[in-house]
C-alpha cells in the first residue's frame, strides 16, 4: 500500500467515525473500489486507534470519573455508585461484541472482501437509523443489565462491516427508551 493510499484511508477514516455509517465499511469499499490491498488487521488498528484517541481526550473526564468510580467501589471506599454503575453496565456491553468477534473472527474478516454484503449492510444501517425516527422520545436516563447486553448486542452485530457501531448502538438505545443524550453516551 503506498503511503498517498494510507492517507487516503485514514482521512477516510477520520471523517467517517464519528458519523453513524460505519467507517469500517466505507474503508473496506475504498480498498475494493481503489484495488488496494490492506496490509492487515495492523494497518485496520492504527487507523482506528487515532479516532479511539480522539474519543477518549473528548470524554476524559467522563471516562475518568468511571474509572475512578469502578476503583473505589472495587476498593470499597467512597465512590459515585452511578458512575461504578455505568462502568459495569459499559463492562457488561462488551461482552457480546467480544464473544462474536472471538467465535467468528474468520467469517467476519472474509465478510471485509465482500463488496455486495458490505454494501447491503450499509444500506441496513440507514433503514435502522431512518426507523429511530418513529421511535417514540426517550424517558430513561439510565439503563439496566438487560439494556446493556441489548445494545452490546447491536454492538455485536457492527462487527459486520457496513453496520455502523455508533448508528446501531444508539438506534437500540432510543429503541429501549434511553433519552437521546444517554444512548449517545453510552455508545461512545
Amino acid at each position: 500500500m503506498s503511503i498517498l493510499a494510507a492517507l487516503g484511508l485514514g482521512v477516510l477514516q477520520g471523517l467517517t467515525e464519528f458519523l453513524p455509517i460505519s467507517s469500517s465499511g466505507h474503508l473496506a469499499l475504498a480498498e475494493y473500489f481503489l484495488s488496494v490491498e490492506s496490509p492487515g488487521v495492523t494497518f485496520e488498528v492504527f487507523v482506528h486507534f487515532g479516532t479511539a484517541l480522539a474519543v477518549i481526550v473528548y470524554f476524559r473526564r467522563r471516562l475518568g470519573a468511571i474509572v475512578v468510580a469502578a476503583a473505589m467501589w472495587a476498593l470499597r471506599r467512597d465512590h459515585n455508585p452511578g458512575d461504578a454503575r455505568l462502568a459495569l453496565l459499559l463492562l457488561l456491553g462488551t461482552i457480546p461484541a467480544a464473544l462474536v468477534g472471538v467465535l467468528l473472527e474468520s467469517r467476519v474478516e472474509r465478510a471485509f472482501g465482500n463488496p455486495i454484503l458490505v454494501s447491503s449492510m450499509l444500506i441496513a444501517t440507514g433503514f435502522v437509523l431512518w426507523s429511530t425516527r418513529a421511535l417514540p422520545e426517550g424517558t430513561r436516563r439510565e439503563g439496566g443489565i438487560c439494556d446493556a447486553l441489548l445494545i452490546g448486542a447491536a454492538q455485536a452485530a457492527a462487527i459486520l462491516p457496513g453496520i455502523s457501531r455508533s448508528g446501531s448502538t444508539i438506534a437500540a438505545g432510543l429503541g429501549l427508551r434511553l433519552e437521546r443524550r444517554a444512548a449517545a453516551e453510552f455508545a461512545f
